[in-house]
């Protein structure tokens, strides 16, 4: 049986690392890049049609290449027909997703599994509304959030995995009230809080449910294939990886020789590469440590969302604004008391998001995942761990480029303005990020960038 095909549409720092650790198994998938233009195409050619990563998270630092093959718009059979896209990987900013999907949409089916791996929220809804309308009719989807930190270097399609995360993954139900979770089986790990008050936080695990079910059949279907297990812990053999080469994130010499005995095109035949919902999830678990993947019910999955857009939602504005590092906004008391704000008010609306999403029984999980303590405890620890880090939304303020606010604030917006809430801190954020973006567009000289991010 044919290793799975995957598309990435998204050549850059996530795209590249999710295309390595593809390539990266034995025996490989077949990976096709989906390039942006025409320019970024021949670009690539001429570096080889190869991404290299650097990488030091898991011992002594090493650098891979893989040749990975790539094209412009949708894929063509050789009959001159659209090939279908089996496995759709989707990781381009938000603001550009909507026209690349459009590109290849010729090639996506009904049978097709898309995996979204982008910031904020909203974009499964508004991709549904714009070309799948009709639930019948919908590709398979997959949403994933990543900790991994890939950084661009001097020369293209070089990359250097400096901060070694995880990337979880979950598959959507099928209906909204399939977010069901058996009785019982929540356990929480409290945050340890002084009596002093919120001022005193100490981060802790954020509280995750534990053994939730799948709800859909073909949920059910991966899980049989997985026995039971989703996650590979270093004395057991994930798929594909053996345990000697559990310490590394990428394969041995001797993986390296073996994968020289297959094939680096993929076959045409559309009868032998027919997609499995759980080819996603399968393939990204056999990369092993190098994306060290979770698969997640949708659940807990959405838990982890929230935590990652209300980071998102306070941390990026606030720096795109104040054009400063993320260890500022906790050396300035004005800009703390702000995140405190801003979170407060993000639990807030979540909690009115989370009643459409959750059944009523399960919602005291979303009360102590979206308790306001425990989340500005956890917005101060990511901004010390990257503290000497700037966000993407100041470096697309400072290019003049649109940033991703309409899936960061502008979703929380519109969640709280279909509840009758207004949100006002969230918009004046909004607000004062665009206006920065356009004067600094105009070239005004007071909005120079104000951090120099090289």
């Amino acid at each position: 049986m044919p290793s799975p095909h995957f598309h990435i549409l998204g050549a850059g720092n996530v795209g590249s690392l999710i295309g390595a650790g593809l390539r990266s198994t034995v025996p490989p998938a077949y990976v096709t890049f989906i390039m942006r233009s025409q320019e970024r195409l021949q670009q690539y050619a001429q570096h080889d049609s190869t991404v290299r990563i650097a990488s030091s998270t898991l011992g002594p630092e090493r650098v891979v290449e893989r040749k990975i093959p790539a094209i412009y718009g949708h894929p063509v059979l050789r009959s001159g027909g659209p090939e279908m896209i089996s496995n759709l990987i989707v990781t381009t900013k938000g603001t550009q997703t909507d026209k690349a999907i459009e590109a290849v949409l010729p090639s996506i089916h009904k049978a097709t599994n898309i995996l979204l791996l982008q910031n904020g929220m909203g974009m499964y809804e508004k991709l549904c509304e714009k070309f799948w309308p009709n639930p019948s009719a919908r590709p398979t989807f997959f949403l994933g959030i990543t900790t991994h930190g890939v950084h661009n270097t001097p020369v293209p399609f070089s990359y250097n995995h400096a901060g070694h995360g995880k990337l979880q993954i979950s598959q959507i139900p099928n209906t909204v009230r399939d977010l069901h979770i058996e009785p019982g089986t929540y356990t929480a790990s409290e945050a340890a809080v002084r009596s002093d008050g919120m001022d005193d936080v100490i981060p802790g695990p954020s509280p995750r449910a534990k053994n939730l079910q799948f709800p859909t059949d073909s949920e059910e279907s991966v899980k049989a294939d997985y026995s039971g297990e989703i996650k590979f812990p270093r004395e057991h053999n994930a798929p594909g990886v053996k345990p000697d080469a559990m310490e590394s994130p990428f394969p041995t010499d001797a993986e390296e020789a073996a994968k020289a005995d297959y094939a680096t095109d993929p076959p045409q035949d559309p009868a032998t590469t027919y997609p499995h919902p759980g080819d996603i999830p399968h393939e990204l678990l056999r990369c092993g440590p190098l994306l060290n993947t979770e698969v997640l019910p949708y659940p807990e999955f959405l838990l982890a969302q929230y935590d990652k857009l209300i980071v998102n939602a306070c941390v990026n504005p606030l720096t795109a604004i104040l054009g400063c590092k993320n260890k500022e906004l906790l050396e300035n008391p004005a800009a703390e008391n702000m995140i405190k704000a801003v979170v407060q008010e993000c639990s807030k609306i979540l909690r009115l998001h989370a009643e459409e999403k959750f059944n009523p029984d399960t919602m005291y999980l979303v009360s102590t995942s979206l308790d306001p303590k425990r989340l500005i405890g956890m917005v101060r620890e990511v901004v010390s761990i990257n503290g000497e880090n700037t966000t993407s939304m100041l470096a697309d303020v400072n290019a003049g480029r649109e940033t991703e606010l309409k899936y960061i604030n502008d979703f929380l917006v519109d969640i709280a303005s279909k509840h009758g809430y207004k949100a006002l801190l969230n918009r004046q954020l909004a607000d004062l990020v665009r206006t920065r973006g356009s004067l600094i567009r105009k070239g005004v000289n007071d909005c120079a960038p104000l951090v120099n991010e090289s």
